[in-house]
Parts: C-alpha cells; structure tokens; sequence
C-alpha cells in the first residue's frame, strides 16, 4: 500500500548506498510520493553527482520549488557536465508548469545569491522571460530587471534578455517594461548591456547614447561589435553613414570594418555600391567576399558589380559561385547577358563530367604515381581550406569532410567534379529575400540556415557570418538543391597535385 511503499522509499534513502538512494528518488519522483523534506536533506549533504543529478531529475517532475533552490547551492557541482543543464530544465519546468511557484522562487534575493544561478541559472532566465514576449512574462522580465538592479547579476541577465531579442526588437514595449528600462538608466555608467537591451525595446535614449559610442575608437572592442550588429538589425538609418565610414577607414579594426559592413545589409542607400566598388580591389578575405555578396544582393548593385568585371576593375575569378547563382535569379536581360559573357551560360554538360570523373579516377589508379600526403595538406589548405574543415584544419562553412568515405574514388571523385550529385542536408543553398523599405528594392542574402523559429531565421554566409533576421522581414525563403562549392575545381591543379591531394584526404590522421 502506499504507506508501506513510503517508508520503503524512506529507508533506501537513508541507505549509505548511492544505488539505493537514486533507485528511491526516482520511484518517489515517479509515484509523485511526498517525502517531505527527506529529498532536501539529501540534496543539502550527498557528496555524490550521481544522486544530485536524480534530484535534478526529480526537482523537473516535482515541480519542487524548495529542492531546486537546495540543488542550485551546490557549487561544488558547477562543472559536472550534466548536473547544471539538469538543474536548468528543473527550474525552466518551474517556470512553464508552476509559474506562482517560480515568481516566488526568483522572488527571493537568497536564491539569486546561489552559486549555481549566478554561472548557470541567470543568463537563461532572462533569455526564458523575454523569448516568451507574453503580457506575464514582459512583466516578470520589469520585475528581474528591478531584482538585479545594482546586483552584479544585471549583465548576465540582460545578456539573455539580449539573445531573446536577437535580430528583432520589441514593439510595443509594456509600461512596466519601460519604467524597469529607465531606472537603469538613472545609474551611474550605464553599462553596454543596458544600452544593449535599451537598443532592441527601441529606446530614443539608447539610440542617442550607442552613435557616439559606435564611431569612438577608445570603445572595448566588444561593446563596438555588439553595437553595429544590434544597430545593423535595427535598421538604424543614422548608423548608414557611420557604418560606411568605418569601413573606408583602412586603420579601423578588421573585425570592425566587417561588421559593419554586413550591418550594410538592411541598407539601400546610393553611396554604398560606389563605396564597395572602389575599395572592392584592395580588399581581402572575408572583407573581399562580404563586399561581393552585398554587390550581388540587389539587381543595380549586381549590374554595376558585373559592370566592373567587365572593365577590368575587378578580377572575374575572384566572382564565387553563390554570387553567380544569386545574380541569375534575376532573370534580368543585362545581367544575364553579362553573365553568359563572363561566367558562360551553362555547367559543364553530363557527358564532359563523365569523362573527366573516368580521367580522375583512372588518373589516380593503383598503377599510376603516387600522391604526397604533406604536399596534398598545403593543396587542401590553398583549394580548400576556406570552406570545408579536415580534421583540425580549415573553416567550418562548408560540410565537415572529416569522416567522409575518403577512400571509395566511386564517391569522392564524382563528389569533386560534379558537387551537386549529392548535397548534405543543411547545406541546400538558401535565399532570403527581405522585404523592401520605402522605393529600394528587395535585398537578397544566400548562405545556409544554421537555425529557425517562429520569430527568427538564422543565415551563414560564405564568410561564416551568421546574421539573425525577423519572420516579418522575410518576403520569401527559398531552399535550392545546388552547391556553392565550383564546378572544374580539379582543372586548376597538375596531375601530381591532384594526386597530393587525393592522398592527404586518405591519409590517416
């Protein structure tokens, strides 16, 4: 009966054996058997992670408000690998299940001064409360933000408050929100989080204040960073001209001339394909391609881009493939035709790949010279290396090679010569098409989606930029079963190289 299944239960808990304990907590757990406060006995003094993480477990079925504070005194547990994820989804529970409970428990300034939620618990709070963006939560959002206040747990909750927020802003934003807002603001040295936060509730004060921090080169590094990427988002049209000076200044940080020239991304204005097309010569890396899908990612940007290879400004062989396919999509007569006459009309035809598949393969047969692995890393790494990673080497843009059947030439040369036979999933080439502001056309940007909900979709470039963009700026998102990677990858090679090559892929590592 269940009187006897309770003490049951109570004497595996008082067991020295940490088997038993887990075996009791989990039946307890299960049979919803209240032990009263024998679980938080055990969570105060167990020196055992295997019995911590059942609590945990237990804490998210329970909806035990009482242990999940207890479990998150437990520093010590802090780096276990799975203890303070478990303690997360505990009180994420609280909050979905119980939440009378978890504004009780968040409520209470002792739980704040927990170990576990100041390094685990805080950020994900925050970011918990605004992502929900309903009426309750808004307001719960005003009421942590008063909590923290002079706290030295204001950044971590307002940084995920931030990340909720990410590529979109808030609007309208709740009175209680804003009266929460202002009151930050009356501290001395507001902080870059309050102005972070104060940027995506659209606040004329954050505005005013993140300008002049934008454009001073003493601002940290970081805070510069955030700032163009949350002012880019916004679509803040003041910050076009800042955005445009920044990256015609040759002395500004790399890192800073690139983000703000992907913030150019919300932006139409005139000066910003005359400016591109002017610095595009002495650009390089990831500056170099940025610039030319931004060119690509209107039709009269595109025009002049092609224009440019035309006149000789600009190098054809440094055109990707993705800007290529996007300045296709336009079906516009000029572009096409300057396309056919620069890049050709068509791929390469079935027959040709065939017989270039068969010369490879026969090429790299078991009676022909063999490859150089350390040759073959320095080709990867020149051919390569900017897209697709191989065990610790290149850039992960492209799909991982590493564990790819290396060995079969059945798979790996057609993979090569013909890149569109078979294309991993995630990797279709994406196009988002944003809908337009006032008389500009439609920007488009190509990449991958690397992660989507109901407010946000996420792109990855060629560059590996990641840019986070609103539902309601999509007009459309289209997924193509085609490869950025180039056809006639091989044709720039020597046989040996090729054969260098082939044999570092197939090397052990």
């Amino acid at each position: 009966n269940p009187s006897e299944m309770k003490q049951l239960v109570l004497a595996a808990l008082r067991s020295p054996s940490s088997d038993l304990q887990r075996w009791a907590i989990r039946i307890a757990a299960d049979h919803g058997i209240n032990l009263g406060s024998a679980l938080i006995e055990i969570a105060s003094n167990t020196k055992h992670a295997e019995v911590i993480s059942q609590l945990a477990s237990a804490a998210q079925i329970l909806g035990d408000r009482p242990l999940i504070e207890t479990l998150a005194r437990r520093g010590e547990f802090s780096t276990d690998p799975f203890i303070p994820l478990q303690l997360w989804w505990a009180l994420e529970s609280l909050i979905s299940h119980h939440p009378a409970r978890a504004r009780e428990l968040l409520s209470y300034s002792g739980f704040w001064d927990t170990p576990l939620f100041e390094t685990v618990l805080s950020e994900r709070v925050g970011r918990r409360y605004m992502a929900e963006r309903s009426p309750e939560s808004l307001r719960m959002c005003a009421q942590l933000l008063t909590i923290a206040n002079g706290s030295g747990h204001l950044e971590t909750l307002i940084r995920g408050m931030v990340k909720a927020l990410e590529g979109t802003s808030l609007d309208p934003v709740p009175p209680e929100l804003d009266a929460a807002l202002a009151l930050l603001w009356k501290n001395e040295g507001v902080s870059g989080e309050v102005i972070r936060l104060s940027l995506r509730l659209r606040s004329p004060q954050a505005l005013a204040a993140a300008r002049p921090l934008l454009k001073a080169p003493s601002t940290p590094l970081p805070q510069r960073l955030d700032l163009i990427k949350a002012l880019g988002e916004l679509g803040d049209a003041p910050s076009e001209k800042i955005f445009l000076s920044l990256l015609r200044n040759e002395k500004t940080e790399p890192s800073v001339r690139l983000a703000a020239l992907t913030a150019l991304r919300r932006y139409s204005g005139d000066n910003i394909p005359s400016t591109l097309l002017s610095l595009y010569p002495n650009l390089q890396g990831d500056l170099r391609q940025v610039s030319q899908s931004l060119l690509a990612s209107r039709p009269a940007w595109a025009h002049q881009l092609l224009l440019a290879v035309k006149g000789g400004v600009i190098d054809k062989s440094s055109i990707s493939q993705a800007s290529i396919l996007v300045m296709r999509n336009y079906k516009d007569r000029q572009i096409v035709s300057l396309l056919d006459q620069h890049f050709g009309s068509t791929q390469s035809s079935t027959r040709h790949k065939a017989e270039r598949i068969a010369a490879i393969k026969n090429l790299l047969s078991a009676e022909a010279p063999q490859g150089k692995p350390s040759d073959g890393n320095a080709v990867f790494s020149q051919q390569c290396a900017a897209c697709h990673k191989f065990r610790d080497q290149g850039r992960d843009i492209g799909p991982d090679l590493t564990g790819y059947e290396m060995k079969n030439l059945d798979y790996l040369v057609p993979a090569i010569i013909d890149p569109n036979l078979g294309i991993r999933e995630g990797f279709e080439l994406a196009t988002i098409t944003l809908r337009p502001t006032g008389k500009a056309t439609s920007a488009i940007l190509t990449g991958f989606i690397t992660d989507a909900n109901a407010l946000t979709v996420t792109i990855k470039d060629l560059s590996g930029i990641r840019t986070v963009i609103a539902r309601k700026d999509v007009a459309q998102l289209t997924r193509a079963p085609v490869s950025v990677m180039p056809e006639g990858l091989l044709d720039q090679l020597n046989d040996q190289q090729i054969r260098d090559l082939i044999a570092y892929l197939q090397s052990k590592g």
